[in-house]
């Protein structure tokens, strides 16, 4: 009750045209009075799926409900975020910054968002990854249903997409090879070997309509594609701001194989694997961090605290002493260096599109306090993307949180994990020589 009287400003909006109600208004209007709702957390919580829906399926300017419904939706929403956002877990109580309609239909296939994010792009392998992208349908942001969130769906053009990527690679085989730096060729020689095998199991599958084999195969391309267009960075790209020079730095991109514990339905412990593809090119600081951790084994037997609809988090890593000095750090397209310690809202750029968004499912972001977002306990959270709960281009993450890496094997897992399960081990399967001042006693 205490919280529902707060609205009494949006009982007003019952009277207005549908068209004249537009979503900044509504920003506005929670930024008001966000200060008041995180003051009150003792109020039951509101259900936040229906209420994010109405702001994803909104057409142009107008609001897709009668006139007379604006009034509760908008107490249920403002109020679901302020306690969803501060009950749920003390790292999600910031209020997002603004809302960006996307420009164009996002990119989802989590291995395709590193690819765009790589500091050199080659023309060649960019146009193998854009076909074998293009074989599956991913969710994100408009495919996935409750029922089908982290999996794949084969692409109507299936074949037509294989043999343009597989043509390419054939063709331009040679090409791809020169264009790697002479002390990189021999790894280089080795990727499109294995790439070759692979482009021919996919045959393989696609000729026998095997759906799990083909996706497969698509992630082990473009991994394959990742790691080529990586041999071609030489140098870092960019200097890191001096004040941060003396921390754990990713410089590239690095590989981590994450081992789970669960138990299914009927009780019974399972195990299961994920790989997450670290990027240090666009958040070097908090990849480092993460690795710096993994390579101490911090996060080995660590539970999972938060297991709901959209937010799978770990709890903090082995031998925490509390929140510690981490820089949010968050890169924008297009700009040189990543925003350090400021969310993109605070600094005036919450329309600004992060190179790294939480677009994809098994996007892995790194939880921070409520009140200060330089500090954190090293907790990574995995989202489970949905147009309901995570409307891509209208989400709280994007521009308050820093994304350092993406699941991209083994995502069919998330849905699976519960509060109490845990992370049996981590470990770096390649690219820990990136890792620069590594603290003291890695294993």
């Amino acid at each position: 009750a205490s919280v529902t009287a707060k609205f009494a400003e949006f009982r007003g909006l019952a009277n207005m045209p549908a068209p004249s109600f537009q979503l900044g208004w509504l920003q506005t209007s929670v930024r008001k009075t966000w200060p008041q709702l995180n003051s009150s957390r003792r109020c039951p919580q509101w259900s936040v799926p229906e209420v994010v829906r109405i702001v994803s399926e909104r057409k142009e300017e107008a609001w897709p409900v009668k006139t007379s419904q604006l009034a509760p939706t908008l107490a249920s929403f403002v109020a679901s975020l302020a306690i969803f956002f501060s009950a749920q877990s003390p790292s999600f109580a910031n209020i997002p910054g603004g809302f960006k309609r996307p420009d164009k239909p996002p990119t989802t296939n989590p291995q395709a968002l590193l690819l765009e994010a790589m500091p050199v792009r080659d023309p060649v392998l960019s146009q193998i990854a854009e076909s074998l992208t293009a074989m599956t349908t991913e969710g994100g942001g408009n495919i996935r249903s409750s029922v089908s969130k982290g999996l794949k769906g084969l692409g109507p053009e299936l074949e037509k997409s294989l043999q343009q990527a597989s043509s390419v690679f054939t063709s331009k085989r040679a090409e791809i090879l020169k264009s790697i730096p002479t002390t990189n060729q021999d790894i280089a020689s080795e990727i499109l070997d294995s790439m070759s095998t692979d482009f021919s199991d996919l045959q393989r599958a696609v000729n026998g309509r095997v759906a799990w084999d083909i996706v497969n195969e698509q992630e082990n391309l473009l991994e394959g594609v990742s790691r080529l267009e990586a041999l071609l960075v030489d140098k870092f790209p960019y200097d890191i701001p001096p004040e941060y020079q003396d921390r754990p730095q990713l410089r590239g991109r690095a590989v981590v194989e994450c081992k789970l514990t669960y138990k299914d339905l009927g009780g019974v412990q399972r195990q299961g694997i994920m790989l997450l593809a670290v990027d240090g090119y666009n958040a070097p600081l908090t990849s480092g961090n993460f690795v710096d951790n993994v390579l101490h084994h911090r996060y080995d037997s660590v539970q999972f605290e938060r297991a709901d609809e959209l937010i799978l988090q770990s709890a903090p890593p082995k031998d925490s002493q509390g929140p510690s000095q981490l820089p949010l750090e968050i890169r924008v397209k297009g700009d040189q260096l990543p925003v350090y310690e400021a969310t993109l809202s605070d600094v005036g750029r919450f329309r600004d599109e992060p190179a790294l968004p939480f677009s994809a499912y098994g996007t892995v972001g790194m939880a921070h306090d409520a009140d200060d977002v330089n500090l954190s306990e090293s907790q990574i959270f995995f989202v489970k993307s949905d147009p309901v709960y995570n409307p891509v281009g209208l989400n709280i993450l994007d521009g308050n949180y820093a994304v350092f890496a993406y699941v991209i094997k083994g995502a069919e897992f998330l849905d699976l994990l519960q509060q109490g399960d845990s992370i049996q081990s981590m470990r770096v399967l390649y690219g820990a020589e990136k890792l620069v001042n590594s603290t003291p006693g890695t294993a």
